[in-house]
Parts: C-alpha cells; structure tokens; sequence
C-alpha cells in the first residue's frame, strides 16, 4: 500500500527547498523594511510638508491619516484578487507594479 502522512511526522526539506524559503524570507525582510520607511518618510517629512503647503496640524494629521485609510481600503481587494490568482502571481506582482509606477514619467 502507499505510504500515508500524518500530521505528526516531519518530511525533511530538500536544499533547493531551504534555498527558496531563504529567498522568499530575505524578500520579505526587504519588503516590510521598504514598507516601514515608506509610511515613515512623510510622518519625518511632517514640518516641511506643514510648511511648504500652509496646513495646520489638524490639516496634517488627516492627510496622514488619508494614506492609512487607503492602505486599509486597499486591502480588501487586493486580498480578493490573491485569493482569485494565487500568492503565486500576486507576492512578485505587487512589488513590480508599484515600481513600474514609481519610474514612471509622471512622477518627479
């Protein structure tokens, strides 16, 4: 008869598995490091925004708080098109669309 797996018994990784999930951890530390300074740049930048464009402090926190609702928003869908593709397509999809929008001509 085949040989069934339980819940409880490991099967070891293969090297070419180890190598990929390294890979796959090393993006993701990358990631949530770019993520973390992104969201952090304009909260550092806050004074010089505030003063360049004239806002009050009440002005200033709902533009902050503008990126966090449309992160938050943006979740909802995204999250229904991972489902619908696969993690497969959407981890390395993400990342290029946002860099193909960053060297975009429109952008200063």
């Amino acid at each position: 008869m085949g040989r069934t797996t339980t819940v409880t018994e490991k099967i070891p990784a293969t090297p070419q598995v180890r190598r990929i999930q390294r890979a796959a951890l090393a993006l993701l530390v990358v990631s949530g490091a770019i993520n973390t300074m992104d969201r952090a740049a304009l909260a550092i930048a806050n004074p010089l925004v505030r003063h360049d464009f004239g806002l009050s402090i009440a002005q200033m926190g709902a533009l902050l708080s503008a990126f966090l609702w449309a992160y938050a928003f943006s979740q909802l869908p995204v999250g229904v098109l991972i489902d619908q593709f696969s993690t497969h397509y959407g981890a390395p999809g993400s990342p290029t669309i946002v860099a193909a929008d960053l060297c975009s001509d429109r952008h200063p």
